[in-house]
């Protein structure tokens, strides 16, 4: 997974791109990783817990995947 440390070795690649653009970039791996640890716990939700855990999944694929 690409982190936030990750971010000097990206600006040495792409100098002109903001901080905006990092997290553009690294968008599609964190709603991966909020996919599968949603997997992992979804078991241990409760019913409104999880519905809640899925609007917040969409929350961000429209927010941040548009």
């Amino acid at each position: 997974m690409i982190t936030i440390m990750d971010y000097p070795e990206y600006k040495k690649k792409y100098p002109k791109n903001s901080m905006s653009e990092w997290f553009a970039y690294q968008a599609p791996l964190v709603l991966e990783n909020m996919r599968e640890e949603y997997q992992d716990v979804k078991q241990q939700l409760s019913g409104s817990e999880q519905l809640r855990a899925e609007e917040i999944i969409q929350e961000y694929e429209q927010e941040f995947l548009k």
